[in-house]
């Protein structure tokens, strides 16, 4: 299993945004496990919409309304996913933050729990 996480860029135009997410795609491949952080935060592209138009014949989108999804390949199992609060957030320092969980079934028959979360700075 690969796993790849990645923050694509804050305050980037939508064509940046989508020009990143695809060469980490091409670089990770469509078995990949993909953890991403900010997505639709304080920023003005339709992160998730893209995430979701790249994807959808390759991946499942865990926590798709959360700002840190994680995208499981079709090919693995998705057994559980959850999340879970971490932080309610606090005005002009961090939004909500949460953490988002997916428990996966490789190939092999072994079982693997990946966690996505962002923390606030400091």
């Amino acid at each position: 299993m690969h796993l790849w996480q990645a923050n694509l860029g804050r305050g980037v135009s939508s064509a940046v945004f989508e020009g990143n997410l695809v060469r980490i795609l091409k670089a990770g491949g469509p078995r990949a496990v993909y953890a991403f952080q900010e997505i639709d935060e304080a920023d003005a592209p339709e992160e998730m919409d893209i995430l979701r138009r790249l994807t959808a014949d390759t991946h499942t989108i865990v926590g798709g309304n959360t700002a840190v999804p994680i995208l499981v390949p079709h090919h693995m199992n998705l057994l559980d996913d959850w999340v879970k609060p971490a932080c309610k957030g606090l005005a002009k320092y961090t939004p909500n933050r949460v953490v988002n969980g997916a428990l996966l079934e490789l190939g092999s028959g072994l079982v693997v729990s990946v966690l996505n979360t962002h923390l606030p700075i400091n």
